[in-house]
Order: structure tokens, then sequence, then C-alpha cells
């Protein structure tokens, strides 16, 4: 069994934005190529988008009309969730607190009624990839900050997802713990080979998780004079050194 080795899905993001219901625009329509195995940080403040354009790409929100989201060129818009072969890792992490550490890396292996001797196997590979040796039988209560980080993506991967969606992973935790676990997360991205769509706020999980730049300016508010930069980092393993984005500009 080999978890690592690249096997995740291009995405397409076309001219897609959101509405709500109550007249709120949170996304002004965007277009985003992700090659398959890529990393794409969006980064920007809060209350900009980007957890939006990541709830569009899992299939959580519905784009406006005109708006479409594509994996390895099939149009996945109308599909649901559990159909689409997304890991997520949500800022709270969203781990089950009456299951072990093992049970909860090995859920969605179980659901989708993987034997119990493979599921062990993919569990005991995972845990060994995230550092989390020893941690096997115990519960989430007992686990410090950064543990429940590598659980709860441990737990997003083992599916084998052709997509890993990050909404600021890290934001929980302590400025020091931080620095060291967003080292550890861009080698296991290396090494996984998932294409990933990384949400955060802070521009230095941006600048080492990304190895090229690009930044896009565009209106996501409707409030006038409302802007705001979002800057898109893909990272490829094949480039070694990284491009200096633009400054985004004041409106």
């Amino acid at each position: 069994m080999n978890l690592t080795g690249g096997h995740g899905a291009s995405v397409r993001i076309e001219t897609c934005g959101k509405t709500f219901a109550d007249g709120t625009r949170a996304l002004e329509r965007a277009t985003l190529d992700i090659a398959r195995g890529e990393t794409l940080v969006l980064l920007g403040p809060s209350g900009c988008g980007k957890t939006t354009m990541l709830r569009i790409i899992a299939g959580l929100e519905v784009p406006d009309a005109g708006g479409r989201v594509l994996f390895d060129d099939k149009d996945m818009t109308s599909v649901p969730i559990e159909r689409r072969n997304v890991g997520m890792v949500f800022q709270s992490y969203a781990l089950f607190p009456n299951m072990s550490v093992a049970d909860n890396i090995g859920y969605g292996l179980k659901i989708r009624g993987m034997g119990r001797q493979e599921r062990a196997a993919r569990v005991a590979e995972l845990v060994a990839l995230t550092n989390i040796s020893g941690l096997e039988n115990r519960r989430v209560n007992q686990l410090s900050g950064g543990q429940r980080q590598r659980v709860a993506l441990a737990r997003a991967v083992a599916i084998r997802p052709g997509i890993l969606l990050l909404d600021e992973p890290l934001t929980a935790l302590d400025a020091a713990l931080r620095d060291r676990l967003r080292g550890e997360l861009n080698r296991l991205l290396r090494a996984l080979g998932i294409t990933t769509i990384y949400v955060t706020h802070d521009q230095s999980e941006a600048m080492e998780l990304a190895s090229w730049l690009n930044s896009l300016v565009q209106r996501i508010s409707s409030k006038p004079r409302s802007r705001t930069a979002i800057l898109c980092c893909w990272a490829d393993g094949s480039r070694s050194a990284a491009r200096r984005a633009s400054k985004p500009q004041s409106p």
C-alpha cells in the first residue's frame, strides 16, 4: 500500500460566484485552474470569500447560475459532497470525541466498507506519516492541539481523496506550534501529492506552502468601495524557486 505519490484530480472553478438569499454577495465570479497534485493557497482577511470558495468546491454551497466546478474536466457542480471524493479539515477539526485516535482516522474507511485488517494497515501507515505513533488508543480530549490537527489531517487523507480542502487548519494553535506544524504540513502535502486547496489569512503560511505565487485582486463584496486582495499561490513539487507576488493595490 502506498499513500504517497500523486493521485490528485485537476480542478477548474469556472465563473463561480455566490449570492445568498438575503442579497448578500459573498463572492464575485472567479475562475481558477489547479493542476493535478498542486497546492492552491487562498490568502485574504476574514470575510473576503475564501471559505465560500472552498465550500463551493466541496459541494457545501451551490454557485450562482452559470458557475461550474469541474474535477478532471468532469462537471461536478450538481454532485453532492459525499460523491466528490473530497477530504476536508476544518478550523475546529470536527473529531469524534467518543472515538479513539485510530477509530477517528479509520472512520471514513469503515463507512465505505473496508475490511478490518486493511483498515488497520492504512491507519497504521497514516499514524506513522503524521508522527502520532503511540497515540492510537487515546481519546480526543487527551490530545494536545497539535496532535488533534494531525489526527484530523490523517482522517481526511485516509480515504485517498482526489482533492484535499483545508480551512485555516492551524488557526486555533499558538504561534510557536503553528510555525512548527506549518513545516510538517508542507512536508506532508508534498509527500501525498494530493491536489490541495488551502485557506488562510496568514501570509507566512502561504509563503511556506507555495513555491510560486500569483496575485489576484478582485472585488468580492457588494458594499461600496469594498475591495480585498486574494493571493493565490500554487505549489508544484517540481519547482524550487519562489517568485514574489505583486503587492496588492489599495482601491
